[in-house]
């Protein structure tokens, strides 16, 4: 990976590895650069950090190559009816549409058939030497957007998740009537394995976490909604919206029905950042999974609506 930086008035006089700190290009990294392979060169120039830059110099930092983790195998998923859909790609990140049903890590359920598997079979086809650092991650069963880097370089940069804005759609049971920000502080569940709660004890240890909630239709007896995170802890709408009372639909860890779905219907539909290196805004928006449509459909039905275009149905 390389990052490119022409060099501007405010900054000539600068030594090259005070140029570089300020870009949070860590000490740690520098001595990476130095020792597995990178280059810092200076108009083409190999040179030292204790350099100084001019004005309309082009300084190039070429990052070393990161070495991927024995146990994270590539695995080309396609043949299991997981196909790897990039919805963006460059040198720097990946913004991904995951299917529900697969898992974005190895656990000890799914030791090789994960997201991450996938990715590093998708970096070996184009040949870059890297391993997968998630951004976001969405549980297993969630579908939607979410974003990895291709260097812990980036992954640093965009450390930072409230700069992110993440946007979901999901259908709880229950009226909704209005807008609605649920802010309670979430922890684990001590009796189970991965269960969370919410902290309704100021003295209680837990993680802040906050959720926007919008209403978009109404149904009989659900409602489909909009959310977005302004924190981004584990489970963090679906223990939300139970918590007060609208658990999602096919989420049965949290109280929904499943007459549904056979899974929580939880899609991430929006993402919004600038891009760490560039500073352009992307922004992604993609409709709802197949198998969500199917039960707003089956919900319109019911009550004799008429679709609505949110999910782009043809």
């Amino acid at each position: 990976m390389e990052l490119m930086y022409t060099i501007k008035e405010q900054d000539a006089g600068k030594n090259i590895k005070t140029f570089l700190l300020e870009r949070n290009i860590s000490r740690k990294l520098l001595i990476s650069i130095k020792h597995r392979g990178g280059t810092v060169l200076l108009n083409e120039k190999c040179v030292r950090l204790v350099d100084r830059l001019s004005e309309q110099d082009v300084l190039i930092v070429k990052l070393p190559d990161e070495i991927p983790s024995d146990n994270l195998s590539p695995q080309n998923l396609e043949t299991l009816g997981f196909p790897l859909q990039i919805v963006y790609e460059d040198d720097f990140l990946l913004v991904i549409n995951k299917q529900h049903g697969i898992a974005c890590i190895p656990n000890m359920r799914y030791k090789n058939l994960t997201l991450a598997n996938s990715i590093m079979h998708h970096y070996k086809k184009i040949n870059q030497q890297t391993t997968v650092h998630f951004i976001n991650r969405l549980d297993k069963d969630t579908s939607g957007l979410l974003i990895v880097a291709k260097n812990r370089y980036i992954h640093h940069l965009m450390n930072d998740k409230t700069k992110i804005k993440r946007k979901y759609l999901a259908i709880v049971e229950h009226t909704i009537a209005k807008n609605i920000t649920i802010e309670h502080a979430i922890k684990r569940d001590e009796t189970h394995p991965v269960k969370r709660l919410v902290v309704r004890d100021e003295h209680e240890n837990g993680k802040s976490a906050t959720t926007i909630v919008t209403p978009k239709e109404w149904y009989q007896q659900h409602t489909l909604v909009e959310c977005e995170l302004l924190t981004g802890r584990t489970h963090q709408i679906r223990v939300h919206l139970s918590s007060i009372g609208h658990p999602l639909i096919g989420d049965s860890l949290y109280g929904g029905g499943v007459n549904y779905i056979n899974r929580q219907a939880l899609h991430s539909y929006k993402l919004q950042f600038k891009h760490p290196i560039t500073n352009q805004l992307l922004k992604f928006e993609i409709p709802a999974a197949h198998d969500m449509k199917q039960v707003i459909l089956q919900l319109e039905k019911l009550q004799g609506q008429v679709h609505n275009t949110l999910f782009q149905i043809t």
